[in-house]
């Protein structure tokens, strides 16, 4: 691979390909070329030292060590830059969301459960319109499609303390706060995730006065 960077007497340069994953696609292909979606990061690759004193060793492994840190620090700031960019961006308080989602409770989609948990944010609760509708859906989510709302919190894009912040103080006292903690108790997804849920339902019975069996 030419360059114009400089790794040292004792590296060449090759090539780390990243590719968004394309269904069907052949990746068994050889050689595998970058196209123009990909993104071609360049690492050094390092050849034994020439000079085999034990003092010419220790520092060449230390030269190498410092620089291959260099180069995977670069790839992660990469890669995080481009998770970043990967998220779709989504209007908060947006009602239109939230009645797509209440009108489809009973064929919910992760897609619409994720633009759904993405309108909630702190500067809807002066929104009364959007607050009320929105808590009553959230609950009406968690009763009807359970497996699939933590599937979609598992990914790990939620601001999970808006919607914890949600569940804790329900809009309404008709919401069977009992059966959506039964609920989410039998659903398949991380401990850690279904305890800090099912601890926000425990918390929005004792602000209405009642105690849930768990």
């Amino acid at each position: 691979m030419n360059n114009t960077l400089d790794c040292g007497p004792d590296c060449f340069w090759d090539r780390i390909i990243l590719s968004p994953y394309v269904e069907g696609a052949d990746y068994t292909s050889s050689p595998f070329r970058p196209s123009p979606s990909q993104l071609v990061i360049p690492v050094p690759i390092f050849r034994e030292p020439r000079d085999n004193s034990v003092h010419a060793l220790h520092n060449r492994e230390n030269q190498k060590f410092r620089r291959l840190m260099k180069y995977l620090f670069t790839i992660l700031t990469v890669l995080s830059f481009l998770i970043v960019l990967g998220k779709e961006p989504c209007d908060k308080c947006d009602l239109e969301k939230v009645r797509i989602v209440n009108q489809h409770l009973g064929s919910l989609t992760a897609q619409m459960i994720s633009e759904f948990l993405c309108t909630f944010d702190n500067s809807c609760r002066n929104n009364v319109e959007y607050s009320e509708f929105s808590n009553e859906t959230l609950f009406a989510v968690l009763e009807k499609a359970p497996n699939l709302f933590f599937q979609v919190v598992s990914r790990g894009q939620t601001d999970n303390s808006i919607i914890l912040q949600e569940i804790e103080n329900p809009i309404s006292d008709l919401i069977d706060l009992q059966k959506i903690y039964d609920k989410i108790k039998h659903t398949t997804t991380k401990t850690e995730i279904k305890a800090e849920y099912l601890n926000a339902v425990i918390l929005a019975a004792k602000n209405g006065g009642k105690e849930l069996k768990k």
